[in-house]
């Protein structure tokens, strides 16, 4: 992960506000930019993810064509949804219902509840399930 401690930028008044703005400007042309430029790269990106985030994690390593590790990832994000939401359909707003049409095609798993989901929101997405 990039982290790197906090910075307040200083916005007392308009004067501060306008240096302020100037360095978050060249911060993000020297800094943020070329790293995201980077992140474009699948290893690298792989390598520079939050290792605690499942889905994320997931996501590298499928286009990283790391299918086991994919779909492990992939299957510990579902796993977290259903701990979470305790099962119950109304702890799901409608992001959390796509998320588990993806992660559940992805995997290979819960496929009925999937589709009462993509049926309730009227939601056909184009998912492939990973390969085996």
């Amino acid at each position: 992960c990039v982290w790197s401690t906090p910075h307040y930028w200083n916005c007392k008044d308009k004067a501060a506000l306008k240096s302020s703005l100037v360095k978050i400007s060249k911060a993000v042309e020297e800094v943020g930019f070329p790293w995201l430029q980077k992140m474009r790269e699948p290893l690298l990106f792989l390598d520079a993810i939050c290792k605690e985030s499942p889905f994320s994690v997931g996501f590298a390593n499928e286009i990283n064509e790391k299918w086991e590790e994919a779909k492990s990832s992939y299957t510990e994000m579902l796993d977290r949804i259903r701990v979470e939401t305790k099962d119950d359909e109304k702890y799901l707003d409608e992001y959390q219902k796509k998320l588990y049409v993806f992660l559940a095609i992805k995997v290979g798993e819960e496929l009925d509840r999937a589709e009462t989901f993509m049926k309730q929101l009227q939601f056909r997405p184009d998912y492939k399930p990973l390969p085996s």
